[in-house]
Parts: C-alpha cells; structure tokens; sequence
C-alpha cells in the first residue's frame, strides 16, 4: 500500500485518527482510552489495524497484556496529517527515554498504583494507605504492596533503604522508577498542546 493510500484508510475511521491522534507517548490502549472516548477494546482493535499499516508498533511484542503501543515514522506523518485535516493542535511529545518492556511490566494496577503512591520513602503499610487514598477503589493489603514493591525492585524501579532509628526498611523510586512514575502520572493526566 502507497502512503497516500494508508493516509485515506486511517482518515475514512474516526476510532483510527482519534486514536493515532492522542498517541503523544507510548500508551497502552487502556491508557488511550480514556482520552479518544472509546473502550479499550476498540482502542486495542484500532491499534491492531494501524499496527498492520504499518503506523504503529508495539513496544513490548511478548506481552499478552498491557501492550505498548508508539509511532513509526510514517505514523508520525500521519498524525500531522490527521491534525491538519481535522484541524486539531499537534500534541507535544515530550516523554523520557527508558527500557520500554520495564514500563509495560509496570502497567498492572496495583503496580501503577504504588509507583504513583510512592512520591518519598515509605514502609509498605504507610504506602497501602497513601494508594488507597489517591485510589479508592483499589483493594490492597499491605502484604499485596510489599510483593508488589519485590517484583518493582527487581525491575531497578524501586530499591530499598533502611532509615535509623528504626528497624523496619523504607522504599523508593530509583531514576528509572521517578521516569516511569512521570510517564504514569502523565498518562493519567492526558495529552498538552
């Protein structure tokens, strides 16, 4: 398929150029969902049919779940022309750069969730409590967060430190887990012009 070709597909479905529209970092279709108005099934069925375009790929392909979605270069030109025609302002792409399957290995709840909780060193329990609190719907023990907090430290996006005087060990965000908090955190919010 010609280029011009592939540019009239995507504008022909309204759910493909709101989609490639609102791809201003790497997202999920969850993610995505939120901001073109439509289920994440669609949105997974509209990343498919761009994936197969040729204007996305996915970053994190042996995921079965959470799957990451960015541009190609043809991508890119697409979405200006669907931002021209649609005469919508291009969104900025300003995200940092880290290992793309780490982030995807993040995007389950109760992970998200203690990744976006954990904004100073925290003891589990303490940090149960600041997730329930930004989630109030979230079900979690303290025991859910501490083997979350396991599984995020053998990522290197939490590490642990032991505070005096107490015996009880505290965690935090290392570079790459405030990169990926910043990534969820914008994510939620949604896109900037």
């Amino acid at each position: 398929m010609e280029r011009t070709e592939i540019f009239q597909t995507v504008h022909r479905g309204k759910r493909k150029q709101r989609v490639l529209y609102f791809l201003y970092q790497p997202l999920t279709a969850k993610q995505i969902s939120k901001h073109a108005g439509f289920s994440p099934q669609s949105c997974e069925k509209a990343f498919r049919e761009l994936a197969n375009l040729g204007l996305v790929t996915c970053l994190n392909a042996g995921a079965r779940r959470s799957r990451l979605y960015w541009l190609t270069e043809a991508g890119e030109q697409c979405q200006i022309d669907v931002s021209k025609r649609t005469k919508l302002i291009p969104l900025r792409k300003e995200f940092p750069r880290i290992p793309w399957p780490i982030y995807g290995k993040v995007l389950y709840s109760h992970r998200i969730e203690v990744v976006k909780a954990l904004n100073r060193p925290q003891r589990p329990a303490t940090l149960k409590r600041t997730a329930l609190c930004n989630n109030p719907f979230l079900r979690m023990s303290a025991r859910n967060c501490l083997e979350v907090l396991h599984v995020l430290m053998k990522e290197g996006i939490v590490s642990r430190s032991k505070r005096k005087p107490s015996f009880m060990f505290y965690y935090e965000l290392t570079e790459l887990g405030s990169k990926v908090r910043e990534l969820l955190v914008k994510a939620e919010i949604g896109p900037r012009t």
